[in-house]
């Protein structure tokens, strides 16, 4: 129990992606995001099974706590382009929820992400987020609103 068993190539052997636009000073800047070659298909194919993989870790060498867990967490909304095969669909947080399980020390986190329910302009997102070790840190919940071509 509180251990990973998806985790993709180690974050060193994955590329560097930005799955947000660059708006200048903000949070996004402080969180480099890994994930395997060619894992972030934005060529209209939907995932098959809604779910997006990635490293995080922050720019600096911040020690690990829940809030940088949070930060991390807020990227359940990266998953829904990808379930619906769309490069920028857009959306709006309802609400968040972090639950933490342990804190441990480590660099990067392996962010597990599935679009649980998409439907009528709402999506539901659940992110399991994982030490280097494997060790759950942390469990996340997100409701949105959704503006896509599909939905």
């Amino acid at each position: 129990m509180g251990r990973h068993a998806r985790c993709p190539a180690r974050p060193d052997a994955c590329e560097h992606v930005q799955l947000w636009p660059d708006h200048g000073e903000n949070d996004n800047r402080r969180v480099e995001l890994r994930m395997p070659k060619g894992a972030l298909r934005r060529d209209g194919t939907p995932s098959k099974d809604g779910r997006l993989a990635l490293w995080a870790r922050t720019v600096e060498d911040s020690e690990m706590s829940s809030s940088m867990l949070a930060i991390f967490a807020d990227y359940v909304p990266s998953a829904i382009g990808p379930a619906l095969g769309e490069a920028n669909s857009r959306s709006a947080s309802l609400d968040n929820t972090l639950r933490v399980r342990k804190i441990v020390p480590t660099r990067w986190v392996f962010c597990d992400i599935a679009i649980t329910g998409l439907n009528a302009g709402f999506a539901h997102g659940d992110m399991r987020l994982f030490a280097e070790t494997g060790e759950l840190m942390a469990t996340a919940s997100q409701s949105m609103v959704v503006r896509s071509k599909s939905e």
